[in-house]
């Protein structure tokens, strides 16, 4: 004989392990959804950044520049998709903004104001281009 003895399993063995499933199913559900929804959020840029680019494009629009930012859009949240905008990839911060070329006023006594306080949101800048506008004037106020 043997001194160990086999113990019969429970009867509801079977019930404790399909109770087991269902609330382990829901928890990968509800992982999945957490981050499915974290993937959207960083799909777009940070409201601070998004603002400033739009504060850029309305003393543009102030300056009566013939040059339209179409793509620089309020309803839309991703400004890392915008002409003109590149974001780093894995923190989605604006981290290179080309503004050449895009003041040509519709009368050469216009000026861009352009206010360098709007460039504080962005801290990942590494590159920003100015370059080639007509009579852009930069201001910290």
């Amino acid at each position: 004989r043997s001194a160990y003895a086999c113990r019969p399993e429970k009867e509801n063995s079977s019930s404790d392990m399909g109770s087991f499933l269902p609330w382990r199913s829901w928890s990968l559900i509800v992982l999945f959804l957490l981050l499915q929804s974290m993937l959207q959020l960083s799909s777009g840029c940070f409201v601070e950044e998004r603002a400033a680019l739009l504060d850029i494009q309305s003393s543009l629009i102030r300056a009566h520049s013939q040059i339209s930012l179409d793509s620089w859009r309020k309803d839309d949240d991703d400004c890392c998709s915008w002409d003109l905008v590149k974001c780093n990839n894995s923190t989605q911060r604006v981290s290179h903004l080309d503004l050449s070329l895009v003041y040509f006023p519709a009368d050469v006594d216009d000026r861009w104001y352009l206010n360098l306080t709007a460039f504080s949101a962005f801290h990942e800048l590494r590159y920003l281009d100015l370059s080639y506008n007509y009579q852009c004037s930069l201001s910290s106020e």
